[in-house]
């Protein structure tokens, strides 16, 4: 985030109470937040009941073997007026199977006890066999990254196939611009303007799904309708590779 505005927006607005932020692997983009970014963040003028929401949901999710650490937003809030600051996310989504995961929250013991009062409403007890299995699974760190590995064996190729098909048919330095991502599970494409959404129905037209133009905007409102984002994990190389060339004919015909 441009932290100048933020830090300029929620020390003169009150009404703002809360950022979410997805630090690493941002999706989209794929963008990776900076130390400064973070402690910025952390210590930043705002109303006491400010919250960031640390949706840290691509921690261990790397395409390279260059395995990224970001900064503990914790150690800058901790021990400070701010230690009530930070909720962290986390879970197993797209670690063991979507919807069959478990997630978990770190945050201060004030803010964890506000959190155990309040989910009780929602939710009476988790699924403490699920919670058994994935424990005897995944079991420790160095087991986690080592069942990431063999994910990124599985979709890396797919992203270098998007990269060099988009490479192949727009070079490098074209109107079109996209992120090969070190990490995370999309990729962010940039077209001209106001023409994503007719990309899209090309794509929608030509038998290729791909996620709508302007969803990962709030309220899928875009402006300059020219993002589009590829989750490239379902299909096989084969597939991928159709699918891709057809998004390319829809860029070249749309303008």
């Amino acid at each position: 985030p441009d932290m100048d505005i933020v830090e300029e927006l929620v020390a003169n607005d009150e009404s703002i109470k809360g950022i979410w932020c997805v630090p690493l692997y941002s999706n989209p983009t794929g963008a990776i937040y900076s130390d400064e970014t973070i402690k910025r963040l952390s210590i930043m003028k705002a109303s006491n009941d400010f919250r960031i929401f640390w949706d840290n949901a691509y921690v261990v999710h790397h395409l390279t073997d260059e395995e990224i650490e970001i900064s503990n937003i914790f150690d800058y809030t901790k021990e400070t007026e701010n230690s009530n600051r930070v909720f962290e996310f986390f879970s197993t989504s797209k670690i063991t199977f979507p919807g069959g995961g478990i997630a978990g929250c770190a945050s201060s013991k004030e803010n964890i006890d506000w959190l155990k009062k309040n989910s009780l409403l929602q939710l009476k007890t988790g699924d403490k066999i699920n919670q058994l299995r994935h424990a005897l699974f995944l079991q420790d760190k160095d087991h986690v990254l080592e069942h990431m590995k063999k994910h990124r064996e599985i979709i890396k190729p797919k992203f270098d196939l998007i990269d060099n098909i988009l490479d192949s048919n727009f070079g490098r330095d074209g109107a079109v611009r996209w992120i090969n991502p070190k990490g995370g599970y999309f990729i962010n494409i940039e077209v001209c303007e106001h023409r994503a959404d007719k990309v899209y129905e090309y794509c929608q037209n030509n038998g290729v799904g791909i996620t709508p133009a302007g969803s990962t905007y709030p309220y899928g409102n875009e402006p300059d309708n020219k993002y589009l984002r590829l989750a490239p994990t379902y299909p096989s190389i084969n597939e991928l590779e159709t699918a891709i060339n057809v998004l390319c004919d829809g860029i070249r015909t749309v303008g």
